[in-house]
């Protein structure tokens, strides 16, 4: 479409001119980092507070962009900036214990001595956003890097191309500039800015381009988040709550036409409850979207003409249960569902990421785990049932990057639960602390006092010395600890009995 040509149409020299400055931008930004300047407390809060600024007092800027790339609902437009803003005061709210040093134990062998983990910040990290929700998606791991003292290079999604050109003119001007940098652009920028060295790299996007980072993250050394994604399935078992738990997939399924990466990918249903289960989601669809769901403020469109026709073409891998109607132009495929559906078919074989749901009878929850475990690791996996047993089965017997029992999608906006795949559908993870976990490295210190420097450990090795070093060695941790107790008491009492300094 006309939008998405911003960028295939754009100046050569423009072009080629972001490209050569790239590497001098990731020069500049480590020798920033190396003055210290992102470090102090205070330098962070004040990046998180001017991040709650920005997406306050830039509301309508944010939905307009989101309107023109996604025609974006009012809801989803919303939670775009409440969720980056809600991220935001949370680790403004825990930053300084966060950041303080964690006390550890040290073997009786260490004594005398200390040992404490301190949280670094691990340099200059780069973050590249997707597309289908273009704020949220880099703003949260932007702030969590930012809030662990890094300096940090964000590129938006080419995809969303209004959404990129207000980061970029957002940003400069309330963020820290000499730390804080936006990269546009589409291939040939997000190719010169992998070649580079970068202390981390956190990426959200496809499995295809996730490999590619992270063959070039190799060549450095360099720890990477991926974000990827694959697809999510549903199991329905005979207890289930029908009512509920169509409601919800429902709404998990077709919010922003589907386009979510942990949105429900297939529904694997007991045959005892599949035609309840399709009436059920396709009553719902009605009742949320109206008879004409192309008509209704509540539906999003998909992203643009080429994905459109993509997400068309998969549903030719089943039979049309309710909806199927496609309008190119309009970036517009209605909620559909498939039954009779084909497991070789590109549908049950590509993440779908739009409004298409396969309905999949199986006789029981043991073929529907069977049928999980015989596909990629899911990014996440959705359990509707009111037995326990099952539930456990289930959860106990997958594996995912995340779960939810009788709920789907919400898992992932919980701030104490990370987020993250695993296998091919991501590795990493995200979050509240986990966020700040996550472009931190816990640095192990070891703090010994040049006294009491005993003979005991250098040589010459005598048969006294070897036999009191075994001794120390063999025993257990919780003993040491006792010993350490013990002679620290003893040492108190003398240093109260007989005036001794309590410093020696």
């Amino acid at each position: 479409t006309t939008r998405h040509k911003v960028y295939k149409q754009r100046n050569l020299v423009e072009m080629a001119d972001v490209v050569s400055s790239i590497p001098a931008l990731n020069r500049a930004l480590h020798a920033q980092f190396q003055t210290g300047k992102t470090r102090p407390l205070a330098w962070r809060k004040h990046q998180l507070r001017q991040a709650i600024r920005m997406l306050t007092e830039n509301k309508e800027k944010f939905f307009d962009a989101l309107r023109k790339d996604h025609r974006q609902t009012e809801l989803v437009a919303e939670s775009e900036t409440t969720g980056p803003i809600q991220e935001a005061e949370m680790l403004l709210e825990n930053l300084d214990v966060w950041c303080k040093p964690s006390v550890r134990s040290v073997p009786l062998i260490q004594k005398p001595g200390s040992g404490y983990v301190v949280k670094d910040p691990l340099g200059v990290v780069l973050i590249i956003a997707p597309w289908n929700y273009p704020f949220s998606l880099l703003l949260k791991p932007m702030f969590g890097a930012l809030a662990a003292g890094n300096c940090v290079v964000i590129k938006p999604s080419e995809v969303a191309p209004a959404c990129s050109a207000v980061i970029a003119e957002l940003v400069p001007q309330y963020f820290d500039n000499d730390c804080v940098k936006v990269v546009e652009g589409a291939v040939p920028e997000a190719t010169a800015l992998i070649k580079e060295r970068w202390d981390y790299i956190f990426y959200t996007g496809n499995t295809f381009v996730g490999k590619i980072i992270m063959r070039a993250a190799a060549e450095h050394l360099t720890p990477v988040t991926l974000e990827l994604g694959g697809k999510s399935p549903v199991i329905i078992d005979e207890s289930v709550n029908m009512t509920v738990a169509a409601r919800r997939i429902v709404w998990a399924k077709y919010t922003n036409s589907g386009q979510t990466c942990v949105a429900p990918d297939y529904v694997l249903v007991v045959e005892s409850k599949y035609q309840e289960f399709l009436d059920h989601v396709k009553k719902n669809i009605t009742d949320f979207y109206g008879e004409d769901p192309q008509k209704s403020p509540d539906y999003s469109r998909i992203i643009n003409q080429r994905h459109c026709e993509r997400v068309a073409s998969l549903i030719e891998g089943g039979r049309v249960f309710c909806g199927g109607h496609v309008d190119v132009a309009d970036q517009y495929v209605a909620p559909t569902v498939l039954t009779d559906v084909d497991l070789s078919s590109p549908l049950m074989n590509d993440e779908i990421f739009g409004p298409l749901l396969p309905v999949i009878p199986v006789k029981s929850v043991d073929e529907a785990i069977s049928f999980v475990n015989q596909r990629p690791k899911p990014l996440a996996l959705y359990i509707y049932s009111e037995n326990s047993s099952n539930i456990d089965r289930v959860l106990s017997s997958t594996s995912s990057g995340g779960a939810s029992v009788n709920e789907s999608l919400m898992h992932v906006i919980c701030p104490d639960l990370p987020f993250g795949g695993v296998g091919p559908s991501g590795m990493g993870s995200y979050n509240g602390r986990k966020t700040f976990d996550t472009f931190t490295h816990e640095k192990s210190v070891l703090h010994r006092p040049t006294w009491g420097d005993a003979s005991i450990r250098y040589p010459p090795y005598t048969e006294s010395k070897i036999r009191w070093i075994k001794r120390l060695n063999g025993l257990k941790f919780s003993q040491t600890k006792l010993i350490v107790s013990a002679v620290m008491v003893g040492g108190a009492i003398l240093a109260y009995n007989y005036g001794i300094p309590a410093n020696l």
